[in-house]
This record gives C-alpha cells, structure tokens and sequence, in this order.
C-alpha cells in the first residue's frame, strides 16, 4: 500500500454561482471560491473540456444560490447535481 492509498478520501463540494458574463448559474468547486489567489475558475462544465475558457472571478457573483430555477441554469452544470447540492424540484401537479 502506498501513501496515496492511505489518505482520506474527500468529496469535492460545489457551490451554484451566477456567472456575468453568460447569465447562466454553474456549479463551481468550493476549494477554488475560496482560493483569493486563483483569478480564473473552472466550472464543472468546462472539467471535460480540451481547451476551456476559464470564468474570470470578478465576473463570478460571490453570492451562493440555493437553487438555481430553469431558463437561467448552466445544462452541462446541470446535469451535475451533487447531493449536498439542493435541487429545484417541479411542482407536484406538474406547473412550472
């Protein structure tokens, strides 16, 4: 066993955040929002990417949003939804 084998795992936290530029809410890494030192961000969108454009921080509102509703959320972010993330539920008869 080595020493990569033996620490701890951690689950990466995400946070939703409005990103100016594009209007839309991403889901961006915890660690990097709280980072003062990176000036660019990658959402989660942009992980699988092979030459991302990373989201400059002073366009990335520093509000967290709860849920982001539909219309104004990221489609690659979010077909992400981790479970410490809250999700926008539909209504139960179905209305948007």
């Amino acid at each position: 066993m080595t020493a990569l084998d033996e620490r701890p795992r951690t689950r990466t936290r995400w946070e939703w955040h409005l990103f100016e530029a594009d209007g839309w809410a991403h889901l961006y890494p915890v660690a990097e929002l709280v980072n003062p030192r990176l000036e660019l961000l990658r959402p989660w969108c942009l992980l699988s990417a092979p030459f991302p454009l990373e989201h400059d921080r002073p366009s990335i509102d520093r509000r967290r949003l709860p849920a982001p509703g539909a219309g104004w959320t990221c489609p690659a972010c979010a077909a992400h939804f981790p479970s410490d993330t809250p999700l926008p539920q539909p209504e139960p008869n179905g209305a948007a």
